[in-house]
């Protein structure tokens, strides 16, 4: 799909670059830029990585629910090593997807154009999503440790709001302050728009914090096996 994304980008620029429906959708004013249509499709495939997130976190729960957890921690491993052993291969799992989906678009976006140096921007571009899936493991990290009878309903749930916002929040009109501060849209549309630290910052705290108390609630409560 990056690689269908990166080639078909000119041409849908060219295609639907005035059509005013097309431009709320990828937050373009005016005109739908090639640069702006590549910054939607980044984050349509930062939404696919956000969904294997969701699945790859929350099987920690399929863990302790099955009952397999409890066999494992009956030994020497602690429960904070073993969670982070599992989530581990959420963290680079998804960076990797990332790294990964920017490469193949910018190679597929960089023969169109005959640039190679597009293979290298939109692989960092791609990576600038990374904070804003970690908040997402948080989330479902900090869902199994309150909730884990109902983590695997909420965490779709969240994945499925924050989806509907980032693709089609200015086009649905919602408010400002919703659109311009979840984990994927409160970073600008790189190359749409100019580079900002200060989301990326906010979005890695958050992510810091929810994992932190997730995996410190995990660790002291009582597994639930039989969700």
């Amino acid at each position: 799909m990056a690689l269908m994304y990166g080639s078909a980008a000119s041409a849908m620029a060219g295609l639907l670059g005035s059509n005013t429906v097309f431009i709320a959708l990828v937050g373009g004013h005016g005109a739908a830029t090639t640069s702006g249509v590549i910054g939607f499709l980044l984050m349509l495939n930062a939404i696919a990585v956000n969904a294997f997130v969701v699945e790859s976190a929350l099987q920690l729960g399929t863990e302790e629910a099955s009952g397999r957890a409890e066999s494992q921690l009956a030994g020497s491993v602690s429960r904070f090593r073993w969670a982070w052993g599992r989530l581990l291969v959420t963290v680079i799992g998804s960076a990797l997807l990332l790294a990964v989906g920017g490469t193949l678009m910018g190679a597929a976006y960089g023969s169109s154009r005959s640039d190679a140096s597009q293979v290298w921007v939109l692989t960092g571009a791609s990576l600038l999503y990374w904070p804003g899936v970690m908040v997402t493991a948080g989330v479902v990290v900090l869902l199994i440790s309150l909730a884990p009878h109902q983590a695997s309903a909420l965490s779709w749930c969240y994945f499925g709001v924050l989806s509907v916002i980032s693709l089609f929040g200015a086009l649905f009109g919602l408010p400002h302050l919703t659109t311009h501060n979840a984990p994927f849209t409160g970073m600008s549309i790189f190359p749409a728009d100019s580079f900002t630290i200060l989301p990326l910052a906010a979005a890695t705290a958050i992510a810091v914090v929810l994992w932190a108390i997730g995996l410190v609630r995990f660790t002291r409560r009582d597994l639930a096996p039989g969700t």
